[in-house]
């Protein structure tokens, strides 16, 4: 069976569900960054291709775009996944096969919650899900948490590298020798990496020189989860390709690979695979990139390894709009309600490009505005703050209110629903209704009585394609709910 790491965390859970290996996290106090507003000079790139040969086992380059150091990893073969002589090792890391790879760079350390702020105030990426450890100084040079796998992307674009496949990033880890972790074959110890909750939270990028890979990477056992670009399949390896191998064409989960600080020595295994859901986040995952030989112009250094210092949040590029108070804005329309939940009643709603200031917030994941109709909270994933975030306080949460169900939710005189029925026994039906509750978890929707689909909060349509003669007709009904207990819905009925 395969024994792998698993975590689950969707916006709406409070929560992180660790199924094996969890511990507690400590609290750290969340000290606004001091941001230096000065913009400057944005390096214009060129393309421009690397003769593999000016490079050997211990080149580095320094990235333009955000400061990291790249170590250079040699074209050729290695042995990717585990034998039946490893006892530890998993199905899915079987069978042990040679994969040939081109010549690549790759981050030296994971990508740092400084270098993640510089491509949030360019306005390329959004700001992580938990913004308790993005907002703290003292973990400037801490992995970026809690960013899940297409905002790793696209941070590795906007940086012109791109996420490691899971060939690569193996061979990075454990070199051509076929050593079990990136320091050799010894056993696990706190000194070698950040693992089994002995700190019980993240260290600081290349804390741990013992633990360096063959090629002089830091931290890819312990510390954190990383995200690869390859989607999960259990069998892979039994018909993966022998050159710069993808990963499966498509999937449910997408592979990380490492471990993380709080997991025990099975999971560091170089050749371990953990797959989780993409929209997944926590305090366990992290990143870095990897850089084809044909990329971005980049200056190349001649020490071994680079020095790693805390690149504090300064000097950033921004781009307009900017504002002399801190801002947020929306990409959609948001509640923004009395408190920091769906349990508060609902003080007005944020529309895109009318951006209110932001005067509290609230670790790890909700702003306090201001607005004409008065403060409100809204949460952080759904608003990206301006850049001059920096100097807002933290602030305490308002009692939780003691309400009834939420009000129900109607369908407009117009427009309201649409349906149409093809001739064939297909229908497509679109319901739409104004969210009128203020203190909902979510919307359910009914189809003849039945539920067929629980929505969350702030919801306002929904769509579906199903099979119907037309016989005889269907009602839909729309309820909203809460802990408290649902409103009486909203019904409309067709035929065809």
């Amino acid at each position: 069976m395969k024994r792998t790491f698993l975590l689950f965390l969707h916006l709406s859970i409070a929560g992180i569900f660790i199924l094996t290996a969890c511990g507690s996290k400590s609290t750290a106090t969340s000290v606004p960054p001091v941001v230096n507003l000065q913009p400057t000079e944005t390096p214009q790139p060129t393309n421009t291709v690397i003769p593999t040969s000016t490079f050997g086992i211990g080149s580095t380059r320094i990235s333009e775009k955000d400061g990291a150091t790249l170590v250079y990893v040699p074209a050729g073969e290695f042995a990717m996944g585990s034998t039946d002589l490893d006892s530890l090792a998993s199905s899915d890391e079987k069978p042990q096969h040679p994969v040939t790879l081109d010549a690549f760079w790759i981050d030296q350390t994971e990508v740092t919650n400084a270098m993640y702020a510089k491509c949030v105030n360019a306005g390329n990426c959004k700001p992580p899900i938990n913004m308790d450890h993005f907002i703290n100084t003292g973990y400037a040079n801490h992995p970026v948490v809690s960013v899940d796998w297409s905002q790793a992307s696209a941070y590795c674009s906007w940086s012109e590298r791109r996420l490691p496949t899971e060939a690569e990033w193996e061979k990075a880890a454990r070199g051509t020798d076929g050593r079990i972790y990136p320091w050799g074959n010894e056993s696990p110890s706190n000194a070698f990496l950040n693992y089994n909750d002995a700190v019980k939270d993240t260290t600081a990028v290349g804390q741990y020189p013992n633990g360096k890979s063959p090629y002089g990477t830091y931290d890819m056992a312990g510390n954190v989860w990383e995200w690869t670009n390859d989607w999960y399949s259990e069998t892979y390896y039994q018909s993966s390709s022998a050159s710069n191998p993808l990963g499966p064409t498509s999937s449910t989960y997408q592979v990380f690979r490492g471990g993380s600080w709080n997991n025990n020595g099975y999971f560091v295994r170089s050749a371990n695979r953990g797959w989780v859901e993409p929209t997944s986040t926590g305090y366990f995952i992290g990143f870095r990139c990897a850089q084809s030989m044909t990329t971005a112009a980049i200056t190349p250094t001649n020490s071994e390894t680079a020095q790693i210092t805390a690149t504090a949040i300064l000097n950033v590029v921004i781009n307009t709009p900017t504002y002399s108070q801190p801002m947020i804005d929306v990409g959609g329309v948001v509640n923004c309600r009395k408190g920091p939940s769906q349990n508060y009643e609902r003080v007005t709603q944020l529309v895109p490009n009318e951006p209110v200031k932001i005067v509290g917030f609230l670790p790890p994941n909700y702003w306090l505005v201001s607005t004409v109709e008065g403060e409100c909270w809204v949460a952080a994933e759904l608003a990206t703050p301006s850049v001059n975030f920096s100097a807002v306080p933290t602030v305490t949460a308002p009692p939780t209110p003691q309400g009834g169900a939420p009000q129900a939710p109607t369908f407009p005189k117009k427009d309201g629903w649409t349906w149409f029925c093809d001739g064939s026994g297909n229908t497509e039906v679109t319901l739409n209704w104004n969210d009128n509750a203020d203190r909902e978890t979510g919307y359910r929707v009914y189809r003849n009585g039945d539920l067929i689909m629980e929505l969350p909060a702030n919801t306002t349509s929904y769509n579906e394609n199903i099979a119907y003669p037309g016989e005889q007709g269907l009602t839909y009904t729309v309820e909203a709910f809460n802990e408290v207990g649902a409103s009486s819905g909203s019904t409309e009925a067709l035929f065809c």
